[in-house]
């Protein structure tokens, strides 16, 4: 399949309950500064999940790692936007092979590692199906 030919699937649960919407609320708040999704889009976004208590929980796992490292280094807008692509990263694809993929600006390599480390689970690359 064509990377070009993926799109988003279709809304597979009417609602999410309402703890689900609460970690929601939660995961936009913490990356606000770095993703400007509206909480509608959030929760489309978690409607399309075949598992979204799975989903939050990896969610859940990337705050802990962003937070872990914004929470206790003087870090700006643009230096929050890289440990945010380098969690991102690291959720779907395991340690060294993220280097390949991710040019690091701001932050140092030991720096980056140590957001990687925060990350406690594997990565969970993410899966497309055909329809």
């Amino acid at each position: 399949m064509a990377s070009d030919s993926i799109r988003q699937g279709r809304e597979l649960r009417q609602k999410l309950t309402n703890e689900q919407e609460l970690v929601i609320d939660y995961l936009m708040q913490t990356f606000a500064e770095v993703d400007s999704s509206s909480r509608e889009e959030w929760i489309a976004l978690f409607k399309k999940d075949l598992d979204p208590d799975r989903e939050l929980k990896i969610w859940m796992a990337m705050a802990k790692a962003y937070r872990s490292y914004c929470d206790h280094h003087p870090v700006d807008l643009a230096t929050r936007k890289e440990v945010y692509q380098v969690v991102l990263m690291r959720s779907v694809m395991e340690g060294d092979s993220i280097w390949n993929y991710l040019e690091l600006n701001y932050l140092t390599l030991e720096d980056a590692k140590e957001i990687e480390k925060a990350y406690p689970f594997d990565p969970q690359p993410i899966q497309v199906y055909d329809e």
